[in-house]
């Protein structure tokens, strides 16, 4: 979870707090202060601010914190530049370069138990060599009992994409994990739309079609329920639902969604 909004829903609802990774790139002082009352495991650190922040709240609390060190490893998959999180031209994580100094100043002492590494190069990715690539650039900055590789992996919003399977996916990862990083690792995967993209549709009914210079077909929906398309330049393919003769709705065709 990535914010103390997050955070008090989870413990709302019977979360336990041992199990918790916080991220997030812009948290206050509040936020780590919560998250530590609550007995979070873990705090993923995205800055040096954030471990200036930590690190007084630890020391607040007469507490040790286990922390993971979000890494920008410099890769970069085949996807939209706002959901590109990988390359060195990222708001969020260290740097290589940056790591190394991080790694070095939590090792120095302290109040915060530096256990791992954090990546995560993107989202809606098609492709599975940038999470091996990934992996291959942050094995030089030491080994780690703890690697969370995020996630990112996508999924076919039309019929012309084709994204691997969750299997493949996970294979490639814990076999790259086993050549660079080592046996007898923990790793972490944040799979997200991967595992829930396919599970429902959106459901939109077209109420107006304008004709002039082009075809306007207005639907009752739009940015409130999908910013996706408006965003990051996400295209969908919509199925027909309309009732079929003699009751019930004509199929979605394979591969498609209703919008």
């Amino acid at each position: 979870m990535a914010s103390g909004g997050e955070l008090h829903l989870a413990l709302r609802a019977g979360f336990d707090p041992a199990r918790v990774y916080f991220h997030g790139n812009a948290r206050s002082e509040d936020e780590l202060r919560e998250a530590l009352e609550a007995g979070v495991g873990h705090v993923v650190l995205d800055s040096f601010d954030d471990i200036e922040r930590l690190e007084r709240v630890a020391s607040e609390h007469d507490r040790r914190q286990q922390v993971l060190l979000r890494v920008t490893p410099g890769v970069s998959g085949d996807t939209h530049e706002a959901i590109s999180t990988g390359q060195a031209d990222s708001k969020f994580g260290f740097s290589l370069e940056e790591a190394g100094e991080a790694i070095a100043r939590l090792a120095s002492g302290g109040r915060l138990d530096l256990v791992g590494l954090h990546c995560h190069i993107g989202s809606q990715l098609l492709e599975l060599e940038p999470f091996r690539a990934a992996v291959k650039a942050i094995a030089g900055l030491g080994e780690f009992p703890v690697y969370n590789l995020g996630g990112g992996l996508g999924v076919a919003y039309t019929a012309a994409e084709r994204a691997p399977s969750t299997a493949d996916y996970v294979e490639a990862v814990v076999d790259a994990a086993h050549q660079w990083l080592g046996a007898d690792k923990r790793l972490l995967l944040e799979p997200g739309r991967a595992l829930v993209a396919n599970s429902t549709v959106t459901l939109y009914t077209v109420q107006t079609v304008k004709r002039n210079v082009s075809t306007w077909v207005a639907v009752d929906g739009g940015m409130s329920d999908n910013l996706r398309p408006m965003l990051y330049g996400a295209v969908y393919e919509g199925g027909d639902r309309r009732p079929a003769a003699g009751g019930g709705h004509r199929a979605l065709p394979p591969g498609r969604q209703a919008l």
